[in-house]
């Protein structure tokens, strides 16, 4: 196993915070602000509105299995 520098694993675990903190909020009820927000932020990281789509509904898929 290769050895991870402590910088680069606190940069992932603060993007995993981030994702998570985004996951919640995708999920919750209700339209707020925050939540268009977050989907606009997401929107751009995907070219291609079918990949959002996609990405956007196993996320909630995922969430209600549980």
């Amino acid at each position: 196993m290769s050895a991870v520098s402590r910088s680069v694993f606190q940069k992932k675990c603060e993007e995993n915070k981030r994702l998570i903190s985004d996951i919640r909020l995708l999920t919750s009820e209700g339209i707020s602000f925050d939540k268009i927000e977050c989907v606009m932020k997401w929107r751009k990281k995907f070219k291609k509105e079918q990949d959002f789509n996609d990405m956007l509904k196993s996320l909630v898929t995922g969430h209600f299995n549980n």
